[in-house]
């Protein structure tokens, strides 16, 4: 069921999901989670810019009573509250287009996929030469990463 309803004087949208059960399912709070994602899926895919918020709500009508089971998602991971942590925080973000090239190429492994995605957009690639075989002299690379590499100047050529 969706509601338009204003939320703290703003429009807004109020999903409500309605499961029923009659039998508990330890992956249940899990389930109502995907049906809450796929709700707000849905509400962006028809063009909105803000999500609804999603209310599940388990209708539960089985034998063992009360409901033996937890409804907090967060219950089935190994570490509840190192979930919680996680996705109840803004998601990391790494912007390579502040990070400078000099700072890049300490990151070992992964500097050529960094300076790679940071120039990417450039022209001439050739301008991160020195860079490059600085990284790959040091070992830093893979057999799969040269590669990789090698493609993605062949395409650049093609520019």
């Amino acid at each position: 069921m969706l509601y338009s309803v204003q939320m703290q004087g703003n429009p807004g949208y109020l999903h409500v999901v309605i499961e029923h059960q009659s039998k508990p399912d330890k992956k249940m709070a899990f389930r109502m989670m995907r049906y809450s994602i796929a709700a707000m899926h849905r509400h962006l895919e028809a063009d909105h810019d803000k999500l609804p918020l999603v209310v599940p709500i388990l209708f539960y009508q089985g034998e063992a009573t009360p409901y033996p089971l937890s409804m907090c998602w967060f219950d089935m991971f190994y570490s509840p509250e190192l979930a919680r942590r996680v996705y109840n925080s803004p998601f990391p973000l790494v912007d390579i287009t502040i990070t400078p090239d000099d700072e890049i190429m300490q990151h070992r492994r992964i500097a050529i996929l960094e300076l790679l995605q940071k120039h990417i957009r450039q022209r001439d690639l050739m301008l991160l030469l020195e860079q490059l075989v600085t990284l790959i002299d040091e070992g830093y690379t893979s057999g799969s990463q040269l590669v990789a590499m090698q493609k993605l100047y062949a395409a650049t050529r093609s520019y």
